[in-house]
C-alpha cells in the first residue's frame, strides 16, 4: 500500500541564518558545493544534516508526550515485533511514530529533503579557525532555500512536523554544531506549497479535496490494516484561504504561496496529532 502514491505535501522553504551558523564535513570544513544555477563555489545545508535536525526534533516531541521513540542504539528495526512481522501492514505498526515519518532499515521513509542552497553563490564569508575546524560566519539574513516533501501522509505528521519546524522559528531548534557557543540560530520562511492527491476518485471526494486536508486514511481502503486515522479529514476546511486548486487526469492539486496561511494549515493539523497522542496513549 505505501508502494502506491496516494498523496504528497510538498514546501519550498527557506532557512535564514541568525547568526553563525556551523555545519560542517569531516575535518569541521563547512560544507561547499557547486551552486545549481551558476556551477561556482558556494556554502550550502546539506538535505541531510536538515532531515536529521527535523528527525531529532520531531523524536523528542514524541518523547515529551510520553509515547516510544526509537533510540539510535534501540531502533526500531531491531524489535521482535518489527523482525517477525509477516506482512508490510504489521511491519509498519510495529515502528515508532518517527521511523514511519522518517524510516529505519526495515521501513522506507517518507520524507525527503532537498540540499538548501542560496540565491547567489555563497562562498566569501568570513571564516574562523576553532578547535574543531573551519566555521563560516553567515550574515543575519543569509538564506538557503530548499525543498521538504511528505509522501503518503497522515494529518497527524503534519501537525508534528509543524511542530518541529516552530521550534526553529522560536530559537529552541538550533541548526549545525557548536549549538552551546551560541550558533546556529536561524528562521524559517515557508515559500509555497503544493498538496497533491494522486489517482481517481468519486465526484464526492474531489469536493472535499477542495476544501479540507486529506491524510491517507481517507485515500486508502487498507487504512485499518495499517493501523492509520480512519477517516482522516477535519470537520471544517482547514486549507489556505485564497489557495488554489486544480485537477487533471488522476490526479488533484492545492496551492499557496503564502507563508502565514501555509503555517496556519500545519497548525490546524495539530488535533489530528492530539488524537494520535491519545489514542496511542490508550
Amino acid at each position: 500500500m505505501l508502494r502506491a502514491l496516494h498523496n504528497e505535501l510538498r514546501l519550498e522553504w527557506s532557512v535564514i541564518a541568525l547568526g553563525t551558523l556551523l555545519v560542517s564535513v569531516g575535518g569541521g570544513r563547512f560544507v561547499r558545493f557547486a551552486h545549481p544555477l551558476t556551477g561556482t563555489p558556494t556554502a550550502y545545508l546539506p538535505g541531510s544534516a536538515l532531515k536529521g535536525l527535523l528527525r531529532a526534533a520531531c523524536a523528542g516531541i514524541i518523547e515529551g508526550a510520553g509515547l516510544r521513540a526509537c533510540a539510535p542504539d534501540a531502533p526500531c528495526s531491531e524489535l521482535p515485533e518489527v523482525r517477525e512481522a509477516r506482512t508490510p501492514a504489521a511491519a509498519y505498526r510495529a515502528h515508532c511514530a518517527t521511523c514511519q515519518i522518517f524510516g529505519s532499515h526495515a521501513l522506507r521513509g517518507r520524507l525527503i529533503a532537498s540540499d538548501a542552497y542560496p540565491a547567489e553563490p555563497l562562498d566569501d564569508l568570513h571564516m574562523h579557525d576553532l578547535a574543531n575546524g573551519e566555521v563560516c560566519e553567515c550574515a543575519s539574513g543569509d538564506a538557503f532555500h530548499g525543498t521538504l516533501a511528505l509522501q503518503n501522509f497522515e494529518r497527524w505528521q503534519l501537525g508534528l512536523i509543524g511542530s518541529a519546524l516552530a521550534q526553529i522559528n522560536a530559537g529552541h531548534l538550533l541548526i549545525g554544531a557548536n549549538r552551546s557557543q551560541g550558533m546556529g540560530r536561524a528562521a524559517v520562511r515557508f515559500n509555497a506549497l503544493v498538496l497533491t492527491y494522486f489517482g481517481f476518485y468519486p465526484e464526492s471526494t474531489w469536493r472535499l479535496l477542495a476544501e479540507r486536508v486529506n491524510g491517507l486514511g481517507s485515500l486508502t481502503p487498507r487504512a485499518d490494516e495499517y493501523g492509520l486515522a480512519n477517516p482522516d479529514i477535519a470537520s471544517e476546511s482547514d486549507l489556505p484561504p485564497g489557495s488554489r486548486f486544480e485537477s487533471g487526469f488522476g490526479f488533484a492539486r492545492v496551492l499557496s504561496g503564502d507563508h502565514t496561511m501555509i503555517d496556519q494549515l500545519f497548525f490546524r493539523q495539530l488535533p489530528a496529532w492530539e488524537t494520535y497522542i491519545q489514542t496511542r496513549r490508550a
